[in-house]
């Protein structure tokens, strides 16, 4: 797996119109935010590119759902969010190659999953997931843990290789 070109992002909530509000999110509207969430990813993610896509993808329905899915890059495997049940499961294996109702791991110790795990500070996993959005009861990364919610992450989405560093980075 090449760490550079794998993307990770979580928390898009495109179409709902009361995260811009709740997560104070600077934009004036959810086509405003669409929009630049599209920009965004298109920026960085190439058509070739691998995204995890952990959860909470839309709040419109199915047709205004598919035609933003449509206008991603990269090739995306989503993983469910809490917010993600309102749609069927078969509407969103029509939308993604690859979809997990529960966490994925990969590399052997990454754990990509929608809501935090709770691991011990001497783990060997590193757990990448998103739903806390800007709770500030958890920390942008530690050790062992890292929030890719939309705000944490400038709106775009973030390479694994990044990731990766910023966790090695982290001191107490």
């Amino acid at each position: 797996m090449d760490y550079s070109r794998t993307f990770l992002f979580a928390d898009p909530h495109f179409y709902h119109k009361n995260i811009i509000g709740y997560e104070n999110r600077p934009f004036k509207d959810v086509y405003e935010m669409n929009d630049v969430i599209i920009e965004n990813w298109n920026s960085v993610v190439k058509k070739q590119d691998k995204v995890f896509l952990a959860g909470d993808i839309s709040f419109g329905n199915k047709i205004v759902t598919e035609a933003i899915i449509n206008q991603l890059n990269g090739n995306i495997t989503m993983i469910y969010g809490n917010h993600d049940w309102d749609h069927s499961y078969s509407f969103w294996k029509s939308q993604f190659p690859e979809v997990s109702k529960y966490p994925i791991i990969i590399e052997k110790f990454i754990i990509i999953s929608h809501e935090p795990m709770y691991l011990e500070n001497n783990s060997p996993y590193l757990n990448i997931y998103g739903h806390v959005h800007g709770d500030d009861r958890f920390r942008d990364f530690t050790e062992n843990t890292f929030c890719i919610s939309a705000e944490r992450i400038g709106y775009t989405p973030i390479s694994l290789e990044e990731i990766i560093s910023k966790v090695r980075s982290y001191e107490h």
